[in-house]
């Protein structure tokens, strides 16, 4: 029915679409695990599974798009992890004093952290946690 190269790169297909789906949910949840191992080797192993279709016995044009679907998508999410820059060497705990800063509010207005003084604030961040 399907060659054993076509198996393999809808193996790794499906790899990193789970594996990434996983992480895209954890990371709307704000739970992403310090140990990301899993998330890695899910990449990688849809990396590898991907290149071995594209070589593997029984190769089609089926096969290749499977398996460089799945070797773009695992190299990709990798890369994505590789390049992050997100360890703060001076990270903003809670009780600290918010550092000045100013920005446009939702309405496109100048918005001054000086009118927060006095009053307790909360802030929430969200990150792809790349």
């Amino acid at each position: 029915m399907f060659s054993t190269a076509t198996l393999l790169g809808l193996a790794g297909l499906l790899l990193v679409i789970v594996t990434t789906t996983v992480w895209f949910k954890r990371a709307s949840q704000v739970a992403i695990p310090d140990n990301r191992l899993a998330f890695l080797l899910g990449w990688a192993g849809a990396g590898v599974l991907g290149l071995a279709s594209l070589g593997g016995p029984g190769t089609n044009w089926l096969s290749y798009f499977l398996g460089g679907l799945s070797a773009i998508g695992g190299v990709f999410f990798l890369g994505l992890y590789t390049l992050r820059k997100q360890n703060a060497a001076n990270p903003i705990m809670v009780g600290d004093r918010v550092p000045m800063f100013e920005a446009l509010d939702d309405q496109a207005r100048t918005y001054n952290s000086d009118a927060l003084i006095g009053t307790p604030t909360l802030f929430k961040f969200f990150r792809g946690h790349w």
